[in-house]
């Protein structure tokens, strides 16, 4: 189940990714029916086009299609977040006064190595 389930989508991304590349397979897999029956240029007499004209449309029409895509933004995260009446403290002038502000250091501990990393006990 989990080897069809990549293979599916290992397949959705290379048809996504290469769709410029799947028009022009298409064109020189069907190229004879193309320019006999979908060409422009069809009715001429010498025809010089051979369906170039069909594969230029699907190209720039591909081309559009990819602009109209939205640019994803990616998301910011803000990891610490400390409001401003944690940092500022009136003084008696009534001015402000910025203190740094150590509350996230007094839940850290460094004895987490030596309670779980330890040396092997000799027999």
């Amino acid at each position: 189940m989990k080897k069809l389930l990549s293979i599916s989508i290992l397949l959705l991304f290379l048809f996504q990714g290469g769709s410029s590349w799947w028009i022009l397979v298409s064109f020189y897999a069907n190229r004879n029916y193309i320019s006999k029956n979908i060409c422009i240029n069809r009715f001429d007499l010498i025809p010089v086009c051979e369906g170039q004209c069909y594969l230029s449309d699907r190209l720039n029409e591909n081309a559009k299609e990819e602009q109209k895509l939205p640019e994803l933004k990616k998301t910011e995260i803000q990891l610490f977040y400390l409001e401003a009446h944690l940092l500022v403290h009136a003084t008696s002038m009534g001015q402000m006064a910025f203190k740094p502000n150590y509350f996230y250091r007094s839940d850290y501990t460094d004895n987490y190595a030596v309670k779980i990393f330890q040396p092997p006990r000799e027999a």
